[in-house]
């Protein structure tokens, strides 16, 4: 027995059983539902290497790694931590069917993307993962396109320049092996810093490269988009990290740090204008998941204990808050597809906590856990680079003012309800993902263990 066989073969056969038996949603959805909640739990609690059964002299233990067609797919103790992150958006997404619809080719599709994705992110050597990640650009396809109709622009947006990521990326692994041979020669050192850089723009969607995430934002429904650009950024963002433990001489090059702060700070300011900007809130969720990348960027480019803890600890509440934002706009589009013309929407006082605790986690205020993330990157950068940490506080203002705008125009748009109701079900949903951001925002020690359980997996980053 071995890991990639149980998290990575799992996912992938159980999405063939379910795309088979799809005509029964209910069976379909539970079936979903308790297969990425036995991921979670395997992942978090079954550990690669050591003994988990010993009758006599028959012991059973899961090894970490398989090879397949010559290359290596390897899991241990630390990729599980990331692989959990993984099945939790997973199972989250898959438990919005409580509260509202979806699409029931989700669940299989869903489960190919996620065993996909995971096959990426442990592919040795890494570099292959622009091929896997490409099949999961096509696959995606599917999932934000009707059967029957014509991809529209948006969608056509992501296919492009998601695709246009592979080609840098390959190329750069062809640079990259000739720096390690040659480590001396700063001509390629420059190429291939363009190279990843160029390809991490295209699939972080780094300004200008991200016309494609509100245009699609705007286009589909908010739970298919959001399934994809939330599963995608964190795919990215953990390859990110791979690829500086995995080059000794990238880690080394002080540019790309540089790069990599820059690049951040220009996706914070950018979608912090952008978001006080719009006027279509279904669009909104592209610019939070920029903004929160931003932030991760900038902490990566620390190159510190600190900014790699903050990095690691930024991946849960981000989950949680964009699931949480995606599925409150799911809830308002599902009402407005229906054409109600008796009655207008209003919001329950449910839904209103539930949007501030959102963009407040993102936003980074106090008692919520973007907060202890911002502190640490804060105190960070005021030794680093007070240029830098200067435009930060200017685009977390604007932030700030834009979410403050928002749930203003929510609030007159969507007035609350005289004798508000809504099911329990429904309720007790919204109460968990809000209490659960709450929590970890009051208590952050809890957030603390995950983050040295997944640096194990990237044992060259200090």
């Amino acid at each position: 027995m071995n890991a990639p066989i149980i998290w990575i073969g799992l996912p992938g056969l159980t999405a063939i059983f379910l795309w088979v038996t799809r005509r029964d949603e209910r069976r379909t959805l539970f079936i979903g539902l308790g297969v990425s909640l036995l991921l979670i739990l395997s992942s978090r609690f079954l550990s690669v290497g050591k003994p988990i059964l010993q009758i006599g002299n028959l012991t059973l233990q899961i090894s970490s790694s398989m090879t397949i067609l010559g290359r290596s797919f390897t899991l241990g103790n630390g990729d599980l931590v990331y692989a959990a992150l993984i099945f939790v958006i997973l199972f989250l997404f898959c438990s919005m069917s409580f509260v509202v619809d979806i699409p029931v080719r989700f669940v299989p599709i869903g489960f190919l993307l996620t065993s996909l994705t995971l096959a990426a992110l442990s592919v040795q050597p890494f570099l292959y993962a622009a091929l896997l990640l490409e099949i999961c650009v096509i696959l995606s396809v599917i999932l934000l396109s009707n059967f029957g109709e014509m991809p529209t622009t948006g969608v056509l947006r992501f296919l492009l320049y998601q695709s246009l990521a592979m080609p840098f990326m390959l190329a750069s692994g062809w640079v990259l092996s000739a720096v390690e041979a040659n480590p001396t020669e700063t001509n390629l050192i420059f190429q291939a810093l363009i190279l990843l850089g160029l390809g991490f723009s295209f699939w972080l969607g780094v300004y200008p490269f991200n016309s494609w995430m509100p245009q699609v934002a705007g286009e589909k429904p908010p739970f298919s988009v959001g399934f994809v650009l939330i599963l995608f950024n964190t795919a990215t963002l953990i390859l990110v990290i791979r690829y500086l433990d995995g080059f000794v001489w990238l880690r080394d090059d002080a540019r790309i740090f540089q790069v990599l702060r820059y690049m951040g700070l220009l996706m914070i300011l950018t979608s912090a204008v952008l978001f006080a900007m719009e006027k279509k809130i279904f669009r909104t969720t592209a610019y939070l998941i920029s903004f929160e990348t931003g932030m991760s960027l900038i902490a990566i480019s620390l190159n510190q204990t600190t900014g790699w803890n903050s990095f690691i600890m930024m991946f849960l509440p981000r989950i949680i808050a964009i699931v949480l934002w995606v599925v409150l706009l799911s809830y308002i589009h599902q009402y407005q597809s229906q054409e109600n013309e008796e009655e207008s929407l209003t919001l329950h006082p449910v839904l209103s906590v539930g949007f501030s605790i959102a963009v407040f986690t993102i936003a980074g205020f106090p008692i919520f856990p973007g907060f202890i993330t911002r502190l640490l990157v804060f105190m960070d950068l005021a030794r680093v680079d007070i240029t830098v940490l200067a435009w930060m506080g200017i685009a977390h203002l604007c932030f700030i003012g834009a979410s403050v705008r928002f749930l203003i125009h929510l609030y007159s748009e969507y007035p609350f309800p005289p004798n508000p109701h809504m099911p329990r079900i429904e309720k007790i949903y919204f109460y968990v993902l809000s209490g659960l951001l709450l929590v970890m925002g009051l208590f952050p020690q809890m957030l603390l263990r995950s983050v040295s359980e997944m640096l194990q997996a990237f044992p060259n980053i200090k």
